[in-house]
């Protein structure tokens, strides 16, 4: 069993590098250094992802009182960094390409 969970692991973590790999393949270095070129918005970006979201989720949780885990879950995902199927996601809606990549 536990060589079971070992291999679901790997194959998690692989598949999320290669999506990841993926994705970067079609970027740009321009793409890529976007954000860092735009300083105001890179730190707009950050403050919404690392203060704010998780901000609200903590908030929703002291207001509603979900069961634990449901604010565990909410609380966890708020932190989690940004999954590997979103840039794709954001490129489809029609997101401003090197702000997708550099992001």
């Amino acid at each position: 069993m536990e060589l079971l969970a070992l291999l679901v692991r790997i194959v998690i973590l692989g598949s999320i590098f290669a999506t990841s790999m993926a994705l970067g393949l079609h970027g740009s270095a321009e793409d890529v250094t976007f954000l860092f070129r735009r300083p105001a918005k890179l730190l707009k970006s950050l403050l919404a992802l690392n203060v704010l979201v998780p901000l609200v989720a903590v908030l929703l949780v002291l207001w509603l009182r979900p069961p634990f885990i449901v604010s565990l879950a909410m609380l966890l995902m708020t932190v989690a960094p940004v999954p590997p199927f979103l840039p794709g996601k954001q490129l489809k809606l029609g997101g401003h390409t090197p702000y997708v990549y550099g992001l």
